[in-house]
């Protein structure tokens, strides 16, 4: 369904997606399991940068980089506050 829903570009066209649901309701709810599965993927890929850039800190032995990469805390919450909206 996503990838019929494709422009020339690559880029997924919501209202493409939208009229095959019309037309096809049963795929709603692989779409839903979906999307919690590539929430999930980008918190844990997140909290993987954040780690990764304060321990590059750490061995350059300043602060510089990790203070500008929000913690994984303000990550989660920032994405939290999205699912929230």
């Amino acid at each position: 369904l996503l990838n019929r829903s494709r422009d020339d570009g690559g880029a997924v066209q919501r209202g493409r997606v939208v009229a095959r649901l019309l037309r096809n309701p049963g795929a709603l709810f692989p779409l839903l399991v979906l999307r919690q599965r590539v929430r999930a993927c980008a918190e844990t890929l997140s909290r993987a940068v954040a780690i990764t850039v304060g321990a590059m800190a750490v061995v350059d032995g300043g602060a510089g980089v990790a203070a500008a990469m929000p913690s994984t805390t303000q990550a989660t919450q920032a994405t939290q506050a999205k699912e929230d909206a």
